[in-house]
């Protein structure tokens, strides 16, 4: 293709009535951004110690509660920071010497990397090729096994591993998976996520959930005089702030409210049974799509490794998926492109909750529009 990219005017009947499609930030509830503007007076500015923003931290532990179904003895957790802090915070506070890290992507590779650095660990690798799923086995000296639940630059989901033993820990990113992929507690000790993907909400926050073992493993550590845990990275010290409703440091207000709100409307439809449910159908659809089209096809190969919740599909080289989306973008629909260090000739497109089936269905059709007006 030349490298004047034509002008192409997406018929109005086909496009989606919301135009967000990025997989972080997620789309965000409009009627939830008005609200609080009508009682931002009363809120955003005010000290997150008192009880009106307490209220709204109380409201997010809760509903993380009730969607989950977490069983007794799980804690919920709450800081700044972001996922990538929960890395930290497992490297620092839950890894004795050998954590075992099962990656396929840019993020849990990310991980592995941030854990190779801290002196007194000495973390090990299986590694698959982006696109597949790493081969999932026991480590001699493995006292934690971590992975990625959705890896989101790849859009490789990985529905769940399973404990190799009794002493180990089982630790989850499910940054992109947390709100769409079911999750079984009693093979989980460590998740942790952040609220712009599924959640509908905004970024630099923290969310983990922690089972008992995982906690007796933490104050273990967190005992020993040997080992350093930076205040903003300490697991006790997160779930000591987030029992009091509040967090360590000051959060963003917005952030908290956004995220209350969404879950209460997802709890409202059925908490995380429902929402799985309702991913799978959106993946069926989006992903059917790509395997009937001359020109798409989904990057992931084996069907049963494809996430629910982030999908990546590749075009064929006649056509340009960064002419794609650069026409897109001109007609109004964002976030599309493809994660920018995979360097591949694809999209890559959300399916969380505040992303329709309609509106998949009206992305699709305007891709297909573009396409034939690029190559007839």
């Amino acid at each position: 293709m030349s490298d004047a990219i034509p002008t192409v005017t997406i018929p109005q009947e086909l496009l989606p009535s919301d135009f967000r499609f990025g997989c972080g930030p997620s789309a965000v509830r409009t009627e939830f951004v008005q609200d609080l503007a009508g009682i931002s007076g009363s809120l955003l500015g005010t000290s997150h110690r008192r009880p009106a923003v307490k209220a709204w931290v109380g409201r997010v532990r809760s509903g993380l509660a009730q969607f989950f179904d977490l069983p007794e003895g799980y804690k919920i957790g709450l800081g700044n920071g972001g996922a990538s802090l929960a890395w930290d915070m497992a490297n620092l506070g839950l890894f004795e010497r050998t954590s075992c890290h099962f990656t396929c992507g840019e993020f849990s590779k990310k991980w592995y990397s941030w854990a190779k650095m801290v002196p007194w660990l000495a973390p090990r690798e299986v590694a698959s090729d982006f696109g597949t799923l790493p081969d999932f086995q026991a480590m001699e000296g493995a006292d934690a096994y971590c992975y990625t639940n959705c890896e989101t630059s790849t859009g490789v989901g990985i529905p769940k591993l399973s404990r190799f033993d009794s002493d180990s820990l089982v630790c989850c990113d499910a940054t992109s998976a947390a709100g769409g992929f079911l999750f079984d507690w009693e093979q989980i000790d460590y998740l942790f996520f952040s609220p712009q993907k599924c959640f509908g909400s905004e970024g630099g926050f923290t969310i983990f959930i922690l089972s008992p073992k995982a906690l007796e493993r933490h104050q273990k550590i967190a005992a020993d005089s040997s080992r350093y845990i930076p205040t903003l990275m300490n697991i006790g010290e997160a779930l000591a702030n987030s029992e009091k409703d509040q967090t360590y440091n000051t959060p963003s207000i917005t952030t908290i409210y956004l995220m209350a709100r969404q879950l209460e409307w997802m709890n409202e439809q059925g908490g995380m049974r429902h929402w799985a449910d309702v991913a799978r159908q959106k993946a069926d659809y989006l992903y059917g799509w790509a395997e009937a089209s001359p020109f798409v096809t989904p990057y992931v190969k084996d069907s049963a490794l494809r996430s629910p919740t982030v999908a990546t599909l590749d075009f064929v080289e006649e056509v340009s998926a960064d002419d794609l989306c650069k026409i897109a973008r001109t007609n109004g629909i964002l976030d599309i492109e493809a994660y920018r260090k995979l360097g591949r000739n694809q999209i890559r497109v959300a399916m969380f909750p505040n992303v329709s089936l309609d509106n998949l269905k009206r992305l699709t059709s305007s891709l297909e529009y573009i396409v034939q007006q690029l190559i007839g």
